[in-house]
């Protein structure tokens, strides 16, 4: 079976949550009591990525003041921008050296072709995620949520 490439909106995203509450009451209840959940899309591309590589094992708020330093720094963001700002100031700007790294890893990809945001539109969620796991920094969570929260692809 053929794979829906289409982004998760929030109409698909009803349909769903009423097609699981008719056969699960107890979700029924939650969501009746708290409503729908809605959709939260992130930045596209590259700059999806790195933000989701940033807020690895952080918290949420610590992350969004990382996140706007490198904006800061970094916007908007390109394989040369991200390439010309030394790994030490990446780091002064609090990512952990590991991190550091990663951006300028997925940066020379980005440079060589190896990572092509452009294209994950029209490719299945294997050949993405395949593509972002050969990625230095990116394991199956970040690709997971690269899918989810970029791409809005329904976790299937």
């Amino acid at each position: 079976m053929a794979q829906n490439l289409q982004p998760l909106t929030q109409e698909r995203l009803t349909e769903g949550v009423r097609h699981v509450c008719a056969r699960a009451p107890r979700l029924a209840a939650v969501v009746e009591q708290h409503g729908l959940p809605s959709l939260r899309p992130m930045a596209g591309g590259v700059e999806g990525l790195l933000l989701t590589v940033t807020e690895q094992f952080l918290s949420l708020r610590a992350a969004a003041v990382i996140w706007q330093r490198l904006k800061e720094r970094l916007s908007p963001f390109t394989a040369e921008a991200i390439l010309e700002c030394p790994v030490d100031e990446l780091q002064r700007l609090g990512l952990s050296g590991a991190k550091a790294r990663s951006f300028h890893a997925v940066a020379l990809a980005l440079r060589e072709n190896r990572f092509t945001p452009e294209a994950h539109a029209t490719l299945d969620d294997d050949a993405v995620r395949q593509q972002l796991l050969a990625l230095p920094g990116v394991g199956p969570w970040t690709a997971e949520i690269y899918l989810l929260a970029v791409l809005q692809r329904a976790d299937a």
